[in-house]
């Protein structure tokens, strides 16, 4: 259980919650994680009550060769973007996983999506995902190489980076 309360310097309640959770730890390292969300939050002036949101994290490293995760979670968000704030309806969704085909080599997918709707009208506010892979090899003990790419269709950029 977890429960808080967060003050700005001038004394203001920004922000209050209270979230159960429950942790499993299950057959080869399997790890389970449920929780509920109810909070109040004060955001640039506006009270915005009846944040409640569900959230489950999956994590398996269930060989040497291969580890796999996910992160999920709907309710309600504040859409920060959108002037005045709102508070809607959304959910996140993230995959990962590490491959190791072989001791030297590497390979962590990572796949993200949001989505958020208005309250009122079920607009859609904004819709998207990211991917991103990471590749690692090691040729020795002191020398490795790191490759990086990443999609991101919020912005619909590739990007890359390397060391």
């Amino acid at each position: 259980m977890n429960v808080s309360r967060v003050w700005n310097f001038d004394g203001l309640r920004k922000d209050e919650w209270i979230m159960p959770q429950l942790n499993l730890q299950l057959k080869k390292q399997t790890y389970v994680y449920l929780a509920f969300l109810a909070s109040r939050e004060n955001y640039q002036g506006l009270q915005f009550d009846g944040i409640r949101r569900f959230m489950m994290n999956v994590n398996s490293n269930f060989s040497q060769v291969v580890s796999l995760g996910f992160w999920a979670e709907q309710g309600r968000f504040i859409a920060r973007n959108e002037e005045p704030a709102v508070l809607g309806k959304g959910a996140n969704l993230e995959l990962w996983g590490t491959f190791k085909p072989i001791n030297q080599l590497v390979i962590q997918p990572w796949f993200i999506y949001s989505r958020l709707d208005h309250p009122d009208t079920d607009e859609t506010l904004f819709e998207g995902y990211i991917m991103r892979t990471r590749f690692s090899y090691q040729f020795s003990r002191e020398f490795f190489l790191r490759l990086v790419l990443q999609y991101n269709e919020f912005s619909d950029r590739w990007t890359s980076s390397r060391c």
